[in-house]
């Protein structure tokens, strides 16, 4: 609404300067000078051109060109007054021609024959005028024709440098709706002046809700505050200070998108004069190397982590516990006669056995706690900021569960049970030196009879094992 109040409050102050430029010419057409005569006529095509010209497309959208027949055809009018003022007022005194720039800018604007409709007419006032001031002469129909000539040879340049700039334009048009990229812009006002049909499709709209619009008016029509990919998307378009390249995580309709964002800036005279956003789509690359680094680090039967991702879980857990003073336990676990599993029932209960032990694992640790397949049978639960107490209550609720538990495998029921083996450390951090603690404490486990928990800790105050040499 109050875009179309400037635009009604501008186009009143044109017609009240047109109206103006008309009373000048009619009340003071033959007390005017020769220079302020030329000086006002220039100052109406400019105004014409500069002024007039974009306010009157901006306000008849639609009738374009129709608009642009109208600007050349009061420039026409001026050029065509001007040539009367000189010849009638002045003779032939310091002649100076304007009806090129209404030949240039149809040329420009509308096509050659508009160029060479107005060459003609052009011309031809000037030669109206010539004869009505003075007297018929041949030469003055000479020197029309070579004007014609030179100024069509003219025209034709002209169409031929906009036809080249067209095409370099369309392919340009042609590669921004058909990229896959998303991409939108907006120019030194705000006003959105670029947005191709894969950020149309994103956002859910068609063009005439964007483009020519001021984008905070966008934003607030496609509701940003409920929208957290506009949000993020409109967010980056008008507080992006810098150009460069940054990725950018967008949740649309329940579904995480990833983008690599590229932030144009162009300039004119040092001042920023508009910005555009081209959005590329990562995420099916990011899916694409989140399942190659968990295929990296999983166990393929399991689901669990592998004994690569556990032992460089393990120097970051270390370093952090070192830093800090923090105790760090481990628990490994080893099935108890899982080779009777496999010959009783075969390798594909074996494996069901494995991945149903992992899965029941998993679901009584922390997240923050790292569980992994350590080899055959054998699994291993790093659990940082754990103290001995905490990690043996951990280790029985994971003993009680599996001695419950019945595996059912082709109408089979298998029950397994497990031997436990838990190391606290408060100093050393060592994780060969605590594997062997705990593998010491689980083999001790086995001894007493299988399906027990022993703690390494507890093994060394009652001295049954010395330590390992180092």
């Amino acid at each position: 609404m109050k875009e179309g109040l400037a635009l009604t409050l501008k186009n009143i102050a044109i017609l009240l300067f047109y109206a103006a430029y008309t009373l000048v010419k009619l009340f003071y057409f033959q007390i005017l000078p020769y220079a302020l005569h030329f000086l006002i006529d220039i100052t109406a095509l400019s105004m014409t051109y500069i002024v007039v010209q974009p306010i009157w497309i901006k306000t008849f959208r639609r009738l374009r060109k129709w608009v642009t027949y109208a600007i050349t055809g009061i420039a026409m009018v001026i050029c065509g007054l001007w040539t009367i003022e000189h010849y009638y007022l002045f003779g032939s005194q310091l002649g100076i021609e304007l009806y090129y720039i209404p030949i240039v800018l149809a040329t420009l604007f509308l096509s050659t024959t508009a160029g060479l409709i107005v060459t003609g007419i052009s011309n031809l006032i000037l030669l109206l005028v010539k004869i009505l001031v003075g007297s018929f002469q041949a030469d003055y129909l000479i020197e029309m024709c070579l004007n014609i000539l030179f100024t069509g040879l003219l025209v034709y340049l002209i169409r031929t440098v906009v036809n080249l700039r067209d095409q370099v334009a369309n392919k340009q048009h042609v590669l921004l709706q058909n990229s896959r990229d998303l991409v939108i812009g907006i120019n030194r006002e705000g006003i959105i002046d670029v947005c191709n049909a894969s950020m149309l499709q994103f956002l859910g709209v068609g063009k005439a809700d964007v483009t020519q619009q001021y984008f905070w008016e966008v934003e607030e029509k496609l509701g940003a505050e409920e929208n957290q990919a506009v949000e993020a998307i409109f967010s980056l378009l008008y507080t992006e200070k810098t150009a460069g390249c940054r990725e950018l995580e967008i949740v649309k309709g329940g579904k995480s998108y990833t983008f690599s964002v590229n932030t144009y800036h162009f300039k004119d005279d040092g001042f920023i004069n508009g910005r555009i956003l081209v959005l590329s789509d990562l995420t099916e690359r990011k899916e694409m190397e989140r399942e190659l680094e968990k295929k990296a680090t999983e166990d393929k039967l399991t689901g669990l982590h592998n004994r690569g991702y556990f032992e460089a879980k393990f120097k970051e857990e270390k370093l952090r516990s070192e830093r800090y003073h923090h105790q760090l336990s481990l628990i490994l676990i080893d099935l108890d006669h899982f080779k009777r599993i496999n010959d009783q029932y075969g390798h594909l209960a074996g494996d069901a056995v494995l991945r149903e032990t992992a899965r029941f694992i998993r679901s009584h640790v922390r997240e923050t706690d790292c569980t992994a397949r350590y080899g055959g049978e054998e699994f291993v639960i790093l659990l940082p900021e754990t103290g001995e107490e905490e990690a043996m209550e951990v280790a029985q609720r994971i003993h009680q569960g599996l001695a419950d538990r019945i595996i059912c495998h082709e109408e089979k029921e298998i029950r397994v049970s497990a031997s436990l083996g838990v190391v606290t450390s408060e100093s050393s951090f060592d994780l060969s030196e605590l594997l062997g603690l705990a593998d010491k404490a689980l083999y001790q486990s086995k001894k007493n009879g299988r399906n027990q928990i022993t703690s390494a800790n507890s093994l060394r105050e009652k001295e049954q094992y010395l330590e390992p040499e180092r």
